[in-house]
């Protein structure tokens, strides 16, 4: 199972990702910048627990940056 969904940031468990904070902020800018980046959708495992993150520490905080309280994901087992 590989699909795409749309998850409430807070509910996606984030396991010790190192995160830069620069660079968070640089793609919240690039996010709202007139011509905006698309960025592909993060990914998520499902855990007992609930969505894990995978890929995409840095576009979750930016999306958290932004006050956007769901973002795309793919979901894998």
């Amino acid at each position: 199972m590989n699909h795409l969904v749309e998850l409430h940031c807070s509910d996606i468990i984030i396991n010790k990702q190192p995160m830069n904070q620069e660079k968070a902020e640089d793609y919240a800018d690039l996010m709202v910048a007139p011509v905006p980046a698309r960025f592909p959708p993060i990914l998520v495992r499902l855990s007992p627990e609930g969505p894990v993150l995978v890929d995409g520490r840095h576009r979750l905080a930016a999306h958290k940056l932004l006050g956007r309280s769901t973002i795309k994901a793919r979901v894998t087992l």
